[in-house]
């Protein structure tokens, strides 16, 4: 009821986004969709995940063993390399709805590392339908990555109607952060260890909530190079939150092992942001196998990385 009381009413006909030549037509319909829907459908189970689907997923090798044998069946056929959502439907529809319904309102998001920036026209979308029955401004969004050269020029065209504005992470990122607080930030950038955590480190401050993509993918863990990677470092975060009701995991895709993708989600906490009760990360993160542990990261070991009864 919260979340409903937050819903912007859907924009008139005339106020959608104009499909144009040479958009990507299932993202132009999908983001229409989600701005056009009634309050009631945005949080109704199967409406989001549905958008999803419509909107397509990302044409992969990995194919049946990320998203699963039903929704495999909806990466684009005939698309290029920069068409699809690389997202599970259920994990992103669950994160969706449950970030509506614990956060709203919302005025921004930032999306760091969009590679082809259909993720961050899709989410853009939803979180604007939040902003509260009467918004004072328009719904800011910030596309973040090191080059744009992925992102499509329809989908360049789509940013500009949605409101969402590319930032090159080099030279105009901290300009952004230091206009203030952001509602929602995506991070989704550098999968190493390493790398998320720098990018969470910075980020985490300036945003009231954060969420991290591939929190439980098995083959970026399992990757020597990665340190563990993104399931690590989340790992390690949610060790160091007292509060464990700002953590919330989305893992959906159930006929799907390993598991693949997943979504994280942290809550503010005590300071307003997403940043950790200690924030210097000092608690492990604890594996109850040693053998498991050796054989996963080929006996390198792992940053913050415990096992239970060394």
């Amino acid at each position: 009821l919260d979340a409903l009381r937050h819903c912007t009413p859907p924009r008139p006909p005339q106020e959608l986004p104009q499909c144009a030549s040479g958009e990507p037509p299932s993202l132009c319909a999908g983001v229409r969709a989600l701005l056009s829907a009634p309050c009631g459908d945005l949080l109704r189970d199967g409406f989001l995940e549905d958008a999803v689907r419509t909107v397509g997923l990302v044409r992969t090798d990995r194919g049946i063993r990320l998203f699963g044998g039903a929704d495999a069946a909806h990466m684009v056929r005939n698309g290029g390399p920069t068409d699809g959502l690389y997202q599970s439907p259920p994990q992103l529809a669950d994160a969706l709805r449950a970030i509506a319904r614990r956060a709203a309102p919302f005025a921004s998001y930032l999306e760091l590392g969009v590679w082809t920036g259909w993720t961050v026209c899709v989410v853009s979308a939803f979180l604007s339908r939040f902003q509260g029955p009467h918004p004072a401004a328009p719904f800011r969004a910030y596309a973040v990555d090191i080059t744009a050269r992925r992102i499509a020029k329809g989908t360049r065209a789509l940013f500009a109607q949605l409101g969402v504005q590319y930032v090159d992470v080099r030279t105009e990122l901290q300009g952004v952060l230091a206009t203030g607080h952001v509602d929602v930030c995506l991070i989704d950038a550098g999968h190493s260890y390493n790398h998320v955590a720098r990018d969470f480190g910075t980020m985490s401050p300036h945003c009231r909530a954060a969420l991290l993509h591939d929190v439980f993918d098995f083959d970026v863990f399992r990757q020597a190079k990665s340190a563990g990677g993104v399931p690590a470092f989340w790992a390690r975060l949610k060790a160091n939150v007292r509060d464990k009701s700002r953590v919330l995991e989305f893992t959906g895709g159930v006929d799907v092992f390993p598991p693949q993708l997943g979504i994280g989600l942290l809550l503010p906490g005590p300071t307003g942001t997403a940043v950790a009760d200690n924030a210097s990360l000092p608690l492990p993160w604890v594996i109850g196998d040693r053998v498991l542990a050796q054989q996963v990261v080929k006996g390198q070991p792992l940053p913050g990385m415990q096992v239970a009864g060394a």
